[in-house]
């Protein structure tokens, strides 16, 4: 098993991923297959990029395959701005 933070190289195994998880239990997620489907390779690609220290996406791989992922974001206003 491989732990790591997520790169815009993952993007094909993250939406693999992404619509498994989708299609196996729907209600589980705010976006549906299809609003998921639609999206570009480039936001996909945006969204698992990690754009700061504070922000990412953190990924299991197994035998090569991501098999698990979980997304790491401040909370909206607790930003430290000292």
């Amino acid at each position: 098993m491989e732990i790591r933070i997520l790169q815009s190289e993952d993007v094909e195994e993250y939406r693999r991923l992404r619509l498994e998880a989708l299609k196996g239990d729907p209600r589980a997620f705010s976006s549906s297959v299809e609003e998921y489907q639609a999206l570009s390779v480039e936001e996909v690609k945006r969204r698992v990029s990690p754009m700061a220290e504070s922000s990412f996406v953190v990924g299991a791989f197994y035998d090569g395959r991501l098999v698990g992922d979980r997304g790491i974001l401040p909370r909206e206003g607790t930003e430290d701005t000292s």
